[in-house]
């Protein structure tokens, strides 16, 4: 495997080559958003039920009182153990679809369930999010300490986590700059984190890498282009932030002159227009995403998850 070294223009060409691999396939993608969106539902419902039985929710409900803190212990240790386990192959699988589509392979809207077919594999991705989660919290837990030691934006983070119910609710407004330092810091952190476990996490569904392999693959990639990213994140926030702008008012704009022709009409055309954009959200997301692993961590050389040779991902 080699790591490659990549420019901002890459990073700009992917995004693009990400609206153009979409705008190929929208069938495709639709239906496999729509599915997605099912599926979320579906797991959702069934993890209110189970912790509706077991975590005792539904006395506080009738009671119509808040969960003490162990209750919300347990529905948090629920769901992140409900979602390590479930989740993983669901996630490979848009990334098996990027990849069958971007090769030129027969891409189906079921391929995002095709790696639930693979028990090896299902596994390893359980291990490798897992073992991200507890670094992506120790990491957390680094810098927050070191926020700590050097008395950055300490009585600001206490204001945001233990919120005084008196409390003067604009008064994070009023906190110091040094808490907005080091919350933006943290925000930052967290993003260079999401992208470098993901980018290790497209390691190991598309290869034979294992956990710790993709792991360390996901590391590596991301620090060798580091300053590189920093550049294209914050170029498209600010990017991405314009179009939102745009488009909200354009969208309103549409929708409040329809609503002067018939009231219904401007609900539906807003309902529809947002399902839209949650039905192309999924694609865009994962095919960046794969776009960005196949730029740095991938090679002409490798094939389908299938028929990869470990010999050949070796350094």
């Amino acid at each position: 495997m080699q790591i490659k070294t990549v420019r901002l223009s890459d990073m700009f060409a992917w995004l693009i080559a990400s609206f153009r691999m979409v705008g190929n396939n929208p069938g495709r993608f639709m239906l496999a958003s729509f599915l997605s969106l099912l599926v979320v539902f579906a797991l959702v419902f069934i993890l209110v039920m189970a912790l509706l039985g077991t975590a005792g929710l539904s006395s506080f409900a009738q009671a119509g009182q808040q969960p003490d803190v162990k209750t919300l212990l347990y529905i948090y240790a629920g769901a992140l153990v409900f979602g390590v386990l479930l989740m993983p192959p669901f996630v490979a699988g848009w990334f098996k679809l990027c990849h069958n589509l971007k090769t030129g392979q027969t891409a189906s809207a079921f391929d995002i369930f095709s790696v639930y077919e693979s028990s090896a594999r299902w596994v390893k991705l359980i291990q490798f999010s897992a073992i991200s989660m507890v670094l992506y919290i120790a990491l957390h837990a680094v810098y927050l300490g070191v926020c700590v030691a050097l008395g950055v934006g300490t009585d600001g983070f206490k204001t945001m986590l233990v919120p005084d119910p008196a409390a003067d609710p604009l008064a994070m407004l009023n906190l110091g700059a040094g808490f907005w330092i080091a919350y933006i810091g943290l925000i930052l952190f967290g993003t260079i984190l999401q992208s470098m476990f993901m980018l290790g996490f497209t390691q190991a569904s598309l290869t034979d890498d294992s956990a710790i392999d993709s792991i360390k693959a996901g590391i590596n990639g991301m620090l060798k282009n580091l300053p590189v990213f920093l550049a294209f994140m914050l170029l498209a926030l600010v990017g991405m932030i314009i179009v939102l702008v745009i488009v909200a008012l354009l969208a309103g704009l549409v929708i409040a002159l329809l609503t002067f022709v018939h009231q219904s009409l401007g609900l539906i055309v807003g309902g529809i227009l947002y399902l839209l954009l949650i039905l192309f959200i999924y694609p865009l997301m994962f095919s960046f995403q794969y776009l960005f692993w196949e730029g740095i961590l991938g090679n002409e050389t490798t094939p389908n998850t299938e028929t990869v040779n470990e010999s050949e991902l070796m350094l």
